[in-house]
């Protein structure tokens, strides 16, 4: 169980920074756009 939490949470973890990363690319995409 705590390999399972684990794994979870690290996958949560690279999730949240994919995220992080769209936003800030789409942010800038969207500010070069103006």
């Amino acid at each position: 169980t705590e390999s399972y939490d684990l794994k979870t949470f690290k996958t949560y973890e690279e999730l949240v920074t994919d995220v992080k990363r769209y936003i800030h690319f789409y942010n800038t995409q969207r500010y070069q756009a103006k």
